[in-house]
Order: structure tokens, then C-alpha cells, then sequence
């Protein structure tokens, strides 16, 4: 033991020493010291002291509190805190395929070019059905017929308008029943729609190059290559130039024409099919300063009545 730094001695006079008695069984406090002499038992006893502060070994922790780990309660289930946390679990979902509904082809859009001026839509000639003269004067517009029939037969023959297949009886069948302005047979310009719808029906109109308004809601005078002027009787419109030059007209010339377009002046029907020779009253064209026929299949001869024909150079 050391010597205490106050010099007691014992009762027989002899050192008193100082000696701290570590005991692993002291609990509660701090042992004291008790004097001793060099022979004497050494006696402990605890001394009422306030505790010092612990120091713990923070590598080796030897006086860490033995406590029962608090189970943690979560979702209805116990987790340790010694445990490793549990994955949580993701729901799953069952995808039902969805099927697809085929869609229809679509054509792909074409893109048109912009027209800096934009033309009135052309609507398509109308046909005339192949309706027998017989049947049709049963039917609700047979005295429609008859009236234009007992017109127009002064200009056409009654045979050629009861033929069934003749292009005079499909100009009159589309006049009295197709026509989509349903003229009426007292009507002063009859004889002119009824002309050009003969040469059109003559000339194969349908597969014309340009057939624009022909045989449609629109005034004869405004069809292609139509031109009209107020010089008939009685400041009536008539046509005084017809050009359908290079347009495919294939067939023969109807002589109705030439007696109804009596005021005409230009009459250009070069390079197309035209067959057939040039009918002998073509001096009724008694105003007409120009005719083009060259380019084309006309046979026969000549006309000498073509000699009247004063204007013409």
C-alpha cells in the first residue's frame, strides 16, 4: 500500500496505510478506504457517496444494459428490431390482353395543289335511258314526249326519232325525260339544246377530252366550246362559233346542225375522227366566214351549194 501524504500512524505507532479493496461483488457505490496496519486484515466498508460518472470502454462495451428488444408491430405483423426489416411486398396485377379492333384501310390523302382561282365544280353529263318510243308514252312523261316529238320532227325525221338507237332519238329521250333543266316544249331556244345534244350523241360526246357543262343543269350557250351571241330572230341567243377542234369527237355530222346554225360564223371541228361525208345543206350556214375540217376522215365530195356561201374565204 502507499503511504498516506498526512502521516498517520496506528495505536502501537506504526505506519497506517491507505489501501482500496476492489470487490467484484460491490454494488451501489464506490469501496472505501480503510486504515491498515502492515499485519492487520484489511476491512471494507461502503461509504454513502454520490456515484461518479461511468466510463465504458467504447470498443469492448461491458456494462451495456441487458434489454429485451420491444417488438415492433406493423401491418399486423411482429418485427424484432434484431431482425432484418421485411421486404415489402408488391401486389401483383394479371393483365388481360386487350384485343385490337382490325381498323379500316384508309386510302392515304393526296395532297392537291392550291389553284390560285378556284372553278365551279363540273357536274357530269346525264345520260339518256334506253327507253323504246312505245314505252315511254305510257309512262308520265309521255305527253312531255309527244309534245317535243311533234316539235322536233321539223327539223329531224320521224324515222330517225323513233329509232331507238339513233342519236336522234337519245337527244329527245334525254330532253323529254333527263334533262336535268327540263325545258319546256314551247321553249324558244328547244331547238338549239336539242342540236348540240344531237351532236353530242353523234360525235361520241362521252369520251370527249373536254366536254365541261355539256348535257347539265347549265344554259347550252355555256357548254364547251359554245359560244353564243343575240343574233337570232327576234334577239334570240344563237350560236355563231362552235370549236371542238382536237377533242376526239369521232362519228358523223348531223345535217340538223347546219340548219340551225344558220348564224353561224367559226366552225373549227379539225383533227378529230370525224367520218361521213359533209351534208349538202351546209349553204344554210349562209354567215359563216370559217370552216375547219381538215385532220379528219370525211369522204365524198364536195357540195356544190358550198360555192352560195358568200363570207366564206
Amino acid at each position: 500500500g502507499d503511504t498516506g501524504s498526512d502521516g498517520d500512524t496506528g495505536s502501537d505507532g506504526s505506519p497506517v496505510n491507505e489501501t482500496v479493496s476492489e470487490t467484484s461483488d460491490i454494488e451501489g457505490g464506490f469501496p472505501s478506504i480503510s486504515p491498515t496496519t502492515n499485519n492487520a486484515p484489511i476491512k471494507t466498508s461502503i461509504i454513502n457517496r454520490p456515484p461518479a460518472a461511468l466510463q465504458f470502454d467504447t470498443k469492448y462495451p461491458t456494462n451495456t444494459p441487458n434489454v429485451a428488444p420491444i417488438p415492433i408491430s406493423t401491418n399486423n405483423q411482429i418485427i424484432s428490431p434484431t431482425m432484418n426489416p421485411p421486404v415489402p411486398t408488391i401486389p401483383t396485377t394479371t393483365l388481360t390482353p386487350v384485343q385490337l379492333q382490325e381498323q379500316p384501310n384508309t386510302p392515304t390523302p393526296v395532297q392537291t395543289p392550291i389553284q390560285q382561282e378556284v372553278q365551279p365544280p363540273i357536274p357530269p353529263p346525264t345520260k339518256a335511258p334506253m327507253i323504246s318510243t312505245v314505252a315511254l308514252s305510257m309512262s308520265p312523261v309521255g305527253a312531255r314526249f309527244t309534245q317535243m316529238y311533234n316539235s322536233i320532227s321539223t327539223i329531224s325525221s320521224m324515222q330517225t326519232l323513233s329509232s331507238a338507237n339513233s342519236p336522234q332519238h337519245r337527244a329527245l329521250l334525254w330532253l323529254a325525260k333527263s334533262d336535268p333543266l327540263a325545258v319546256s316544249p314551247n321553249d324558244p331556244y328547244l331547238f338549239l339544246r336539242y342540236t348540240l345534244a344531237l351532236c353530242y350523241y353523234s360525235l361520241n360526246g362521252e369520251d370527249w377530252v373536254k366536254n365541261d357543262y355539256w348535257m347539265s343543269t347549265q344554259n347550252e350557250c355555256n357548254w364547251y366550246g359554245v359560244t353564243c351571241d343575240g343574233r337570232g330572230e327576234e334577239n334570240l341567243q344563237t350560236v355563231i362559233k362552235l370549236d371542238l377542234s382536237e377533242n376526239n369527237l369521232k362519228g358523223v355530222l348531223p345535217s340538223e346542225m347546219f340548219g340551225v346554225f344558220n348564224f353561224i360564223g367559226v366552225l373549227k371541228l379539225h383533227s378529230n375522227n370525224i367520218f361521213g361525208a359533209i351534208p349538202n345543206n351546209i349553204d344554210n350556214m349562209m354567215q359563216l366566214k370559217r370552216l375547219e375540217l381538215y385532220d379528219n376522215f370525211i369522204t365524198g365530195t364536195i357540195p356544190k351549194s358550198i360555192g352560195n356561201m358568200k363570207r366564206l374565204g
